[in-house]
């Protein structure tokens, strides 16, 4: 199995890395502190996303790798790199945000060449890229 080296879950360093990839500066990743509403007033507008990050109980990390919901209105890549859990994420983020992507971009060219692949297919093109 491929490795990548980690991203970092800060909004920083995952806005340069989108940005660099084809994100308008216009769109970006924050921190959400909690979902009292008080806090949840901080979020900027609108919201696209929501990564939520956890730790795997044993259960839930016998679960992955299973299939997941047959919804064809979900994009969804099979993840096979490791150490690749934050791009990927970010993937299914912007994937289902139906952002808007700097033409010509790395993001750009990935999410049309994939978008009728099935999730497995998705997974080749993302591997097979330099």
């Amino acid at each position: 199995m491929p490795r990548w080296v980690p991203l970092e879950s800060n909004p920083e360093v995952m806005n340069r890395y989108v940005h660099s990839l084809g994100l308008p500066d216009n769109v970006k990743f924050v921190d959400v502190w909690g979902f009292d509403p008080e806090l949840l007033v901080f979020i900027p507008r609108p919201v696209h996303a929501v990564v939520f990050l956890y730790p795997l109980n044993d259960e839930e990390e016998e679960r992955v790798g299973e299939a997941p919901p047959a919804d064809s209105s979900v994009w969804f890549v099979k993840q096979r790199i490791g150490n690749a859990c934050g791009t990927i994420a970010m993937l299914h983020s912007l994937g289902n945000a139906q952002a808007a992507f700097e033409p010509d971009s790395w993001l750009s060219r990935y999410f049309t060449a994939s978008h009728t692949m099935t999730p497995e297919a998705r997974a080749d093109l993302l591997e097979a890229d330099d």
